[in-house]
């Protein structure tokens, strides 16, 4: 280092180095000394350096803080450096940051804001006593990897397993070197640490590399790189560390089989699952086959599968011998039946693998002769087979029964018992298998069967008639059957009859058949029928109701005999009835022509044709639906017209009432045929009745005329008229406008008349209303209001409004009210408005026309369609669709822009209703092309123009013939 004291100083120093120099070569200082440019008449001066002083830094007097500097490279770094003595100057040397030299300070640094020299070497200095000392930190600029990688050398994809594999690991742009670390991990275990000698401070690429021999547990491991810079404790902490991504390795291996001999014994029921068992990967194709058939090795073995199994794997086929061992088994059942005297052999057979030696024993006892062998009843018992090889042995009982069929029946004979008494039927046989006993005799509540320890007993408890007859015993097994027949007696007592028909009775319509059955409750009975000196050998009797009606009546009887083996013969009767509808069942009023009249007795006939059996016939009389008279009770039996009648007097609550007839033949107790005749309208006159509605007195007011209503009843329906001063006046309604006076009504009909005098007494009155506006044109569903007011304020009890829709009630002490609709929907409507005074009621209609519009208005041709032929007459018809009211409906026909036509409408109607109208055209050629078109116009108005509404315009073509 360089003292800075002065340029004199300088060259001071450098004179006396450069003759060092020089001495050390060839040649003399002096002669190749540096002169300065004096003139030549001045000696030459005498230069002396001065000392070279050599300072021991350990002796320094300064100190740097901090003594090591880590920093990343572009970061900001600063140093100290301080001293406590009297110096010259002190100062930084540095290749960035320099800090020339200051004097008189005891404390100075070096700083830079963003360190961009890798090879940075900052020097502090301080001149003591003309010697000067220096002293610097340690920096190390580092820089992180921009990117750690791994990778495998000259390989890609899957790795087989035992090879050998070189991993590489990149480190870009990494300083310092020489403090990197690249760490290997496989999974998470450190398998490899390497580190850089390279001192050099500037950034490098660092390759390094892990050699692998991968096997099969390492499927699925990660291997990965971490770079690591050792910056010691003056670093960032922890220690920077960049990691490369995973690298995920795939091993194959194999194929390869493992526990898979050349023979395999196995018990019956085991599989070859276990055996020859397959790895690799990829995993290989591989399959079982056994006798050229695809085999699957989880399927459990039988005694037949012994054998050569192959499995393929890619192709190498591996060879196994299977061995199956099972048993010894027996089969065999555990129950044999064995007839008395036959030659027999169970049917039992014993398998396995080896050899199996058998042996059979009967209750403990060797049976050196075994089977087959003749059974007797003593055979019977249980043998045991027991069957043995090297491995096992096994037993199995079998249970042989011996039969034979039953014997002869013992210990059954006839009995006689007095009524009421208890006997007993025994009946004993023995067999094998145990015989079933079965009874044939006459069922009856009192008897019952107990079969015990091989014996039937018939028990009979207070023994009556019906216990009278023949019992028999049927033994059987299945080898044979015996039976025996024992009579039984009861004194004193009549049998009974076992028979039963159904249905019974017979209810039979005249013309149809119907079959009756008659049935024995005791088995094997011989049935027949019996009726008019016939007897039918059949238990089902076909009953024709003609047939019947011929030999027995109308009502007769049929009688089932009954043949038993060991029961008296017996019979039952038949009740049969054979009905007939009447032909016609009619009413009518005996010797009296319609009508009738109020009060007199009138006779009524009903008519029945036809009918049988007529005592079991009822007549019943309905006016309405009310039942007036039954009768019942007709003597004759056999087929009859029958006429029975009914005395009425009529009044006029009965005018226009109906009276009908109703025949019913109850044939039994659920049983009745209904037959009703057409009912009988009868008109009853009556004289007339002027109703209580028509007051005595009536008062009329001058200029409000008054209707006189008389109404009167009666049938016929009577004339009305009305009598004022000898002048008559036909109608019940008499309109009085000025004249006072009696006013008489007289109703007149075919039966008699009635009269009623009515006072009209004169008065005056004035009472005048006005509407404003005085007449409403409102379109439908619209809001519309009229005020009703007196012209003349008078006295009066009330005024109000009538109508469908938005009446107003009557109010008191108001001189004006008002009508009002928010939605008018009332085509017809005709609001009224009234006042009552003391001497009468004034009223005024407010005349309402609701309109609507039309939905659609149409013009189309009639009769035709397509070009129109010059010459001929055509019609057009133009409908209006939903318009109210037709009456101020006008429709106007234009051709082109020029109206031609105009159709009004007379229609009344008030409601809204389709309307059609016709114009009758004759096209020239000069028509071709031309537009027809109707517009419909309601005249809403007498002084200003309706609503239109047009219909589409329909074009005409018009065809001519050639000229």
């Amino acid at each position: 280092m360089l003292d800075h004291t002065s340029q004199r100083d300088l060259f001071g120093i450098l004179l006396p180095l450069l003759c060092f120099c020089l001495v050390q070569i060839p040649g003399t200082c002096a002669a190749n000394s540096l002169q300065p440019n004096l003139p030549s008449t001045q000696p030459a001066p005498n230069v002396t350096s001065a000392p070279l002083n050599i300072t021991d830094h350990s002796d320094c007097p300064i100190k740097i803080q901090p003594v090591k500097l880590v920093v990343e490279f572009g970061d900001s770094v600063s140093a100290n450096c301080s001293t406590t003595i009297t110096h010259e100057g002190m100062g930084w040397e540095a290749s960035d940051g320099g800090v020339d030299m200051m004097q008189m300070v005891q404390n100075i640094t070096w700083r830079v804001e963003s360190l961009t020299h890798w090879d940075m070497k900052p020097i502090c200095y301080i001149n003591v006593n003309s010697v000067q000392c220096e002293l610097g930190p340690s920096v190390t600029v580092y820089k992180h990897p921009d990117r750690v990688s791994i990778s495998t050398v000259n390989h890609t994809g899957p790795m087989i397993e035992g090879r050998e594999y070189e991993l590489q690991c990149d480190v870009q742009n990494v300083a310092p070197v020489h403090l990197l670390t690249v760490s290997w991990y496989k999974g998470q275990h450190l398998v490899k640490r390497e580190n850089f000698s390279d001192k050099s401070p500037f950034p490098f690429n660092k390759t390094t590399t892990l050699q692998i021999s991968p096997s099969r547990d390492d499927e699925g491991v990660q291997y990965r790189c971490e770079a690591e810079l050792n910056l010691g404790p003056e670093g960032p902490q922890p220690p920077p560390k960049v990691t490369s991504d995973p690298l995920n390795i795939t091993v194959y291996f194999g194929p390869e089989l493992s526990n898979c001999p050349g023979v395999v014994h196995l018990n019956e029921g085991a599989s070859l699952a276990g055996y020859c068992l397959v790895t690799g990967k990829p995993f290989p194709d591989f399959y079982w086959k056994r006798e050229e058939s695809v085999f699957d090795p989880t399927t459990p073995l039988n005694r037949n599968s012994s054998g050569e199994y192959k499995i393929i794997i890619n192709k190498n086929v591996t060879s196994l011998t299977v061995e199956v061992i099972y048993g010894p088994e027996i089969s065999c059942g555990h129950h044999f039946i064995v007839q008395e005297d036959t030659y027999f052999t169970p049917n039992c057979t014993v398998n396995g693998f080896p050899q199996i030696t058998e042996n059979w024993y009967k209750d403990e006892d060797d049976i050196l002769s075994g089977f087959p062998r003749t059974m007797y009843r003593n055979a019977a018992g249980n043998y045991t087979l027991i069957a043995s090889n090297n491995y096992s042995n096994v037993s199995h009982v079998i249970q042989i029964e011996v039969w034979y069929p039953p014997s002869e029946i013992s210990e059954l004979q006839n009995e006689n018992v007095s009524i009421g008494k208890d006997v007993v039927l025994k009946c004993v046989s023995y067999a094998n298998p145990r015989p079933s006993y079965r009874w044939i005799y006459h069922q009856t509540s009192n008897v019952r069967i107990v079969d015990e320890d091989g014996v039937s007993r018939l028990h009979i408890t207070n023994a009556d008639g019906e216990n009278t007859g023949t019992y028999m015993c049927i033994v059987t097994n299945v080898l044979g059957i015996k039976n025996k027949a024992v009579r039984v007696d009861v004194q004193g007592a009549k049998a009974a009859c076992p028979l039963s028909i159904n249905p019974q009775p017979v209810v039979l319509a005249y013309g149809s058949s119907h079959n009756v059955t008659c049935e024995s409750s005791v088995p094997s009975a011989s049935l027949s029928w019996k009726y008019a000196d016939k007897v039918l050998n059949e238990s089902t009797l076909v009953i024709n109701s003609n047939l019947f009606t011929d030999m027995l009546g109308w009502s007769g009887k049929a009688s089932c005999l009954g043949h038993f083996v060991g029961l008296d013969d017996c019979q039952k009767d038949l009740n049969v009835i054979i009905y007939k509808r009447p032909d016609k069942v009619s009413i009518s009023a005996s010797s009296h022509a319609e009508p009738m009249i109020e009060g007199e007795n009138y006779t009524l006939q009903c008519n029945i044709q036809n009918v049988a059996p007529v005592q079991f016939l009822t007549v019943n009389w309905y006016k309405g639906q009310d039942l007036v008279k039954s009768e019942t009770d007709f003597e004759t039996k056999d087929l009859s017209t029958i006429n029975t009648t009914l005395v009425i007097s009529p009044s006029r609550k009965d005018n226009k009432k109906q009276y009908s007839c109703e025949t019913v033949l109850k044939l039994g107790p659920q049983s009745l045929c209904e037959n009703k005749s057409d009912p009988l309208n009868i008109a009853v006159h009556y004289k007339p009745a002027i109703t209580d509605k028509l007051p005595p007195r009536v008062p009329v007011f001058h200029g409000y005329p008054v209707v006189l209503i008389c109404e009167a009843s009666g049938y016929p329906e009577p004339s009305v008229a009305w009598i004022v001063n000898n002048n008559r006046f036909e109608g019940g309604n008499l309109t009085v406008k000025d004249n006072g006076g009696d006013y008489t009504c007289i109703a007149n009909n075919s039966v008699g008349s009635d009269t009623r005098v009515v006072q009209v007494v004169q008065k005056d009155v004035s009472c005048k209303l006005v509407l404003k506006p005085p007449e409403l044109l409102v379109k439908y569903g619209a809001s519309a209001s009229v005020d009703c007011s007196t012209a003349t304020p008078s006295n009066h009890t009330g005024m109000g409004w009538e109508a469908s829709q938005g009446a107003v009630g009557m109010m008191e002490d108001v001189q004006l009210i008002t009508w009002k609709v928010d939605n008018l929907v009332h085509w017809e409507i005709q609001p009224v408005c009234f006042v009552n005074t003391l001497a009468g009621q004034c009223q005024i209609k407010l005349p309402v026309t609701v309109y609507k519009f039309p939905d659609q208005v149409s013009i189309s041709t009639v009769g035709h369609t397509g070009p129109l032929i010059e010459g001929k007459q055509y019609e057009l018809q133009c409908d209006v669709h939903n318009v109210a009211p037709v009456d101020l409906l006008t429709v106007n026909w234009y051709k082109g822009q020029h109206l031609v036509a105009k159709t009004s409408f007379s229609d009344s109607t008030k409601t809204p209703v389709n309307q059609s109208t016709r114009f009758h055209i004759s096209l020239s050629r000069a028509d071709d092309g031309v537009r027809y078109r109707c517009e419909a116009e309601l005249k809403l108005s007498r002084t200003k123009a309706g609503t239109q509404v047009s219909s589409k315009v329909a074009s005409q073509t018009v065809h001519r013939p050639p000229a």
